[in-house]
Protein backbone atom coordinates (compact mmCIF):
# COMPACT_ATOMS: atom_id res chain seq x y z
CA UNK A 1 0.00 0.00 0.00
CA UNK A 2 1.35 3.50 -0.40
CA UNK A 3 2.23 5.40 2.65
CA UNK A 4 -0.14 7.70 3.90
CA UNK A 5 0.41 12.04 3.24
CA UNK A 6 1.29 12.93 6.80
CA UNK A 7 -0.97 15.77 8.47
CA UNK A 8 1.94 17.37 9.49
CA UNK A 9 5.51 16.42 8.76
CA UNK A 10 7.46 17.38 12.02
CA UNK A 11 5.28 14.92 13.67
CA UNK A 12 7.12 12.39 11.14
CA UNK A 13 11.02 13.11 13.06
CA UNK A 14 13.15 13.19 16.52
CA UNK A 15 16.41 15.25 17.11
CA UNK A 16 18.17 12.59 14.74
CA UNK A 17 16.06 13.02 11.65
CA UNK A 18 17.06 15.48 9.03
CA UNK A 19 14.99 16.23 6.29
CA UNK A 20 16.56 17.54 2.54
CA UNK A 21 14.57 19.54 -0.11
CA UNK A 22 15.70 18.66 -3.88
CA UNK A 23 13.87 18.72 -7.30
CA UNK A 24 14.61 18.50 -10.96
CA UNK A 25 16.66 15.69 -11.36
CA UNK A 26 15.29 14.44 -14.10
CA UNK A 27 17.10 11.10 -13.73
CA UNK A 28 17.54 9.22 -17.12
CA UNK A 29 16.88 12.12 -19.31
CA UNK A 30 18.87 12.48 -21.30
CA UNK A 31 18.31 15.47 -23.33
CA UNK A 32 17.87 17.73 -19.83
CA UNK A 33 21.92 17.48 -20.19
CA UNK A 34 21.44 19.51 -23.50
CA UNK A 35 18.80 21.79 -22.36
CA UNK A 36 20.29 22.94 -19.03
CA UNK A 37 23.65 22.62 -19.63
CA UNK A 38 24.77 20.16 -17.59
CA UNK A 39 28.30 19.04 -17.05
CA UNK A 40 28.14 15.72 -18.42
CA UNK A 41 28.82 13.36 -21.23
CA UNK A 42 25.76 11.56 -21.14
CA UNK A 43 22.37 10.10 -18.97
CA UNK A 44 24.24 7.39 -16.85
CA UNK A 45 27.15 9.61 -16.11
CA UNK A 46 24.49 12.21 -14.78
CA UNK A 47 22.41 9.69 -12.84
CA UNK A 48 25.72 8.57 -11.00
CA UNK A 49 26.60 11.92 -10.01
CA UNK A 50 22.88 13.18 -9.02
CA UNK A 51 23.07 9.67 -6.97
CA UNK A 52 26.44 9.75 -5.48
CA UNK A 53 25.61 13.67 -4.39
CA UNK A 54 22.56 12.75 -2.98
CA UNK A 55 24.35 9.83 -0.86
CA UNK A 56 27.07 11.59 -0.12
CA UNK A 57 25.50 13.92 2.47
CA UNK A 58 21.79 12.03 2.66
CA UNK A 59 22.24 9.22 5.47
CA UNK A 60 19.73 5.82 5.72
CA UNK A 61 17.45 7.52 8.82
CA UNK A 62 16.90 10.96 6.65
CA UNK A 63 13.90 12.28 4.33
CA UNK A 64 14.13 13.89 0.88
CA UNK A 65 10.89 15.68 -0.76
CA UNK A 66 10.98 15.38 -4.12
CA UNK A 67 9.58 18.29 -5.38
CA UNK A 68 8.87 17.23 -9.05
CA UNK A 69 10.44 16.45 -12.25
CA UNK A 70 12.06 13.25 -10.58
CA UNK A 71 12.19 10.91 -13.61
CA UNK A 72 11.68 10.46 -16.73
CA UNK A 73 11.79 6.83 -17.45
CA UNK A 74 10.28 3.44 -17.13
CA UNK A 75 9.39 1.71 -13.41
CA UNK A 76 12.06 -0.59 -13.45
CA UNK A 77 14.43 2.53 -13.91
CA UNK A 78 12.20 4.56 -11.37
CA UNK A 79 12.45 1.49 -8.36
CA UNK A 80 16.59 0.88 -9.56
CA UNK A 81 16.42 4.71 -8.91
CA UNK A 82 14.92 4.70 -5.66
CA UNK A 83 16.80 1.42 -4.68
CA UNK A 84 20.14 3.55 -5.36
CA UNK A 85 19.31 6.35 -3.12
CA UNK A 86 19.74 6.92 0.94
CA UNK A 87 16.71 7.10 2.95
CA UNK A 88 13.38 7.86 2.63
CA UNK A 89 11.62 9.58 -0.18
CA UNK A 90 8.31 11.60 -0.52
CA UNK A 91 8.13 12.75 -4.18
CA UNK A 92 5.52 15.14 -5.55
CA UNK A 93 4.61 15.23 -9.30
CA UNK A 94 5.91 17.61 -11.51
CA UNK A 95 6.03 17.84 -14.99
CA UNK A 96 7.70 15.03 -16.50
CA UNK A 97 6.98 12.20 -13.15
CA UNK A 98 4.41 9.91 -15.72
CA UNK A 99 6.10 6.87 -14.12
CA UNK A 100 4.54 8.00 -10.65
CA UNK A 101 0.78 6.99 -11.97
CA UNK A 102 2.12 3.92 -13.78
CA UNK A 103 4.09 2.90 -10.54
CA UNK A 104 1.17 3.82 -8.15
CA UNK A 105 -1.37 1.56 -10.63
CA UNK A 106 1.22 -1.63 -10.41
CA UNK A 107 -0.45 -3.89 -7.84
CA UNK A 108 2.71 -5.54 -7.27
CA UNK A 109 5.08 -3.29 -5.85
CA UNK A 110 8.50 -3.82 -4.33
CA UNK A 111 7.90 -3.95 -0.52
CA UNK A 112 11.50 -2.38 0.11
CA UNK A 113 10.22 0.38 -2.29
CA UNK A 114 6.94 0.74 -0.69
CA UNK A 115 8.57 0.91 2.78
CA UNK A 116 11.07 3.93 0.96
CA UNK A 117 8.09 6.24 -0.45
CA UNK A 118 5.25 8.23 -0.10
CA UNK A 119 3.80 10.22 -2.31
CA UNK A 120 2.60 13.85 -1.52
CA UNK A 121 -0.13 16.03 -3.33
CA UNK A 122 1.36 18.75 -5.97
CA UNK A 123 0.68 21.01 -3.27
CA UNK A 124 2.01 20.53 0.44
CA UNK A 125 1.32 22.71 3.38
CA UNK A 126 3.36 21.83 6.82
CA UNK A 127 4.65 23.55 9.30
CA UNK A 128 8.32 23.01 10.64
CA UNK A 129 9.24 24.44 13.75
CA UNK A 130 6.36 27.19 13.47
CA UNK A 131 7.29 28.05 10.33
CA UNK A 132 4.97 27.73 7.91
CA UNK A 133 6.00 26.00 4.17
CA UNK A 134 4.08 25.37 0.80
CA UNK A 135 6.25 23.60 -1.38
CA UNK A 136 4.89 23.17 -5.01
CA UNK A 137 6.87 22.21 -8.22
CA UNK A 138 5.82 25.46 -9.68
CA UNK A 139 6.36 29.21 -8.32
CA UNK A 140 3.52 30.63 -7.43
CA UNK A 141 3.29 34.54 -6.02
CA UNK A 142 0.52 33.84 -3.65
CA UNK A 143 0.72 31.04 -1.34
CA UNK A 144 -0.51 30.12 2.64
CA UNK A 145 0.04 32.58 4.59
CA UNK A 146 2.12 34.72 1.94
CA UNK A 147 1.44 38.20 3.27
CA UNK A 148 2.26 36.84 7.11
CA UNK A 149 5.99 35.80 6.31
CA UNK A 150 5.26 31.82 5.31
CA UNK A 151 8.30 30.43 2.92
CA UNK A 152 7.74 28.59 -0.72
CA UNK A 153 10.05 26.61 -2.44
CA UNK A 154 9.72 25.70 -5.70
CA UNK A 155 11.69 23.93 -8.58
CA UNK A 156 10.63 23.32 -12.72
CA UNK A 157 12.60 26.82 -13.23
CA UNK A 158 16.30 25.50 -13.44
CA UNK A 159 17.65 28.61 -11.81
CA UNK A 160 15.91 30.69 -14.77
CA UNK A 161 13.56 32.70 -12.39
CA UNK A 162 14.88 34.87 -9.31
CA UNK A 163 11.77 35.11 -7.21
CA UNK A 164 11.14 38.43 -5.33
CA UNK A 165 9.33 37.08 -2.29
CA UNK A 166 10.27 34.54 0.09
CA UNK A 167 10.52 31.50 -2.43
CA UNK A 168 13.22 30.20 -3.58
CA UNK A 169 14.24 27.11 -6.15
CA UNK A 170 15.69 24.39 -4.89
CA UNK A 171 16.20 22.37 -8.25
CA UNK A 172 20.01 20.61 -8.22
CA UNK A 173 20.54 23.18 -11.04
CA UNK A 174 21.11 25.70 -8.13
CA UNK A 175 22.28 23.49 -6.14
CA UNK A 176 25.69 21.71 -7.38
CA UNK A 177 22.69 18.85 -7.81
CA UNK A 178 22.77 18.13 -4.55
CA UNK A 179 19.86 18.96 -2.10
CA UNK A 180 19.34 21.50 0.47
CA UNK A 181 18.95 20.64 4.40
CA UNK A 182 15.81 21.98 5.14
CA UNK A 183 16.94 24.11 7.97
CA UNK A 184 19.43 25.75 5.69
CA UNK A 185 16.77 25.95 2.75
CA UNK A 186 14.87 28.08 5.45
CA UNK A 187 17.53 30.44 6.74
CA UNK A 188 18.14 31.03 3.05
CA UNK A 189 14.92 32.35 2.25
CA UNK A 190 13.98 33.91 5.37
CA UNK A 191 16.45 36.61 4.58
CA UNK A 192 14.21 37.84 1.27
CA UNK A 193 11.34 40.54 1.96
CA UNK A 194 7.77 39.27 2.13
CA UNK A 195 6.78 41.37 -0.31
CA UNK A 196 2.89 41.15 -0.83
CA UNK A 197 0.18 43.29 1.12
CA UNK A 198 -2.82 41.08 2.77
CA UNK A 199 -5.92 43.70 2.42
CA UNK A 200 -7.65 44.44 5.94
CA UNK A 201 -10.88 43.99 6.76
Amino acid sequence: MLSPVPISLPRQFNKSQRIFLTADEHYCHANIITYQDRPFKDVTEMDNKLIANHNSIVKTGDHTIHIGDFCLSNETDFINIIRRLNGHHYIMDGSHDRVLEHYYKNENKPKDIEDKLTLLPKLFEFKYAGQKITLCHYAMTKWWASHHGSLHFFGHSHGKYEHPGRAVDVGVDVRDYLPIQLEQAIKLVQKKPTIENHPRK
